[in-house]
């Protein structure tokens, strides 16, 4: 009662739910509970609360009334929660089959930090900026999956893929990349020999045959031997669990799936980022930083799906990625010197 005067609702359900435990007898918890949950705007629960309430004392004022006033919001909250949970069984199935084909296809999926501190409060600038730098591209593009040709198709036809330019500080996201396709192809579509250039090339660097292509390698596992990763690293995917876990999550906290949601998706990467930060410093030290991913050069005859499945790349957040830079820009030459070229994948004839 005293929680309900100072309107502490979630104090409120926790001491009625304890109350219930001791006696489920008890109305008077059933309709404070039902009260907190009407309060909290949680219909459907406010609702099963009363009804409980109801089969004990049939003639209850007061739960009647609660009935009648949360009825019809709990029948829509109840409409609601049915079409959320048909999308997400969608979306758990879609995930499943994208995973079986990928697993069937030699393509290796990964995933990258979603969040860049462990709370709002204790926000590390640098650090946060450091992966905004990384991955700053990707987020906003998050939930993006690829796609097949039809319901019975056992193969991906085409993907979502992300073109990142570090000497220009631009990007291009393809929404459908097919992937018998050419990256030569792309290229020539979006910056032709001859034609009209980005607003931000000044002076006519990206152009098709100027420019060289990259994808990163990451080599990082969640199951290495010792288990510990660097935080801002690509973790390969493991299994199917985690694949769909991880998309959900990246789903959530764009606010696809409303606050609640995303607040639930926010705790859970927190608590995985504070869990690999406290086994980085335990293992290698707390300012210990790995070397920038190693890189291998792409001929623009390979297809996208030749990139895909070499043994080197992994697909991060489900998106390839691709490293465009001019080939005589000051930015390529220091590009090569902080990276390591790991080789060329070539036609091979």
């Amino acid at each position: 009662m005293a929680h309900t005067q100072l309107k502490n609702w979630g104090f409120v359900v926790d001491n009625c739910n304890i109350a219930l435990r001791f006696d489920e007898t008890n109305v008077k918890a059933y309709f404070r509970l039902a009260k907190a949950h009407q309060s909290r705007r949680e219909w459907e629960l406010a609702y099963i609360a009363a009804e409980k309430g109801l089969a004990l004392e049939p003639d209850n004022k007061d739960l009647l009334k609660m009935v009648k006033a949360v009825e019809q919001n709990a029948r829509n909250a109840r409409v609601q929660r049915q079409k959320k949970e048909r999308a997400r069984a969608e979306r758990v199935g879609y995930v499943k089959r994208l995973w079986r084909a990928c697993k069937n296809s030699n393509i290796k999926l990964g995933r990258v930090p979603l969040i860049a501190t462990l709370n709002d409060d204790d926000v590390d600038e640098e650090e946060e900026e450091q992966i905004e730098n990384q991955w700053g591209y990707h987020h906003p593009h998050s939930g993006k999956l690829p796609k097949f040709d039809n319901e019975n198709s056992t193969s991906v036809t085409s993907w979502p893929v992300l073109f990142v330019y570090p000497s220009h500080h631009q990007s291009d996201f393809i929404e459908k990349f097919e992937s018998s396709e050419m990256l030569a192809m792309q290229m020539a579509e979006m910056f032709p020999h001859e034609g009209p250039t980005p607003s931000w090339d000044y002076n006519n660097e990206f152009t098709c045959d100027k420019l060289a292509i990259y994808f990163e390698v990451h080599e990082v596992s969640s199951d290495i031997s010792d288990g510990v990763v660097f935080w801002e690293s690509v973790e390969k995917l493991s299994d199917m669990g985690s694949c769909m876990n991880f998309f959900e999550n990246a789903r959530a906290l764009k606010g696809d799936d409303g606050l609640e949601a995303q607040e639930k998706a926010r705790t859970k990467e927190r608590t995985r980022l504070g869990a690999v930060k406290r086994k980085w410093a335990e293992k290698r030290g707390k300012w210990a930083r790995p070397d920038l991913p190693g890189v291998v050069r792409v001929h623009p005859a390979m297809t996208l799906i030749d990139v895909l499945t070499d043994e080197r790349c992994v697909v991060a957040n489900f998106i390839p990625s691709f490293i465009l830079i001019p080939e005589e820009h000051e930015a390529h030459k220091k590009f090569c010197k902080e990276r390591e070229v790991l080789g060329l994948l070539a036609p091979k004839e």
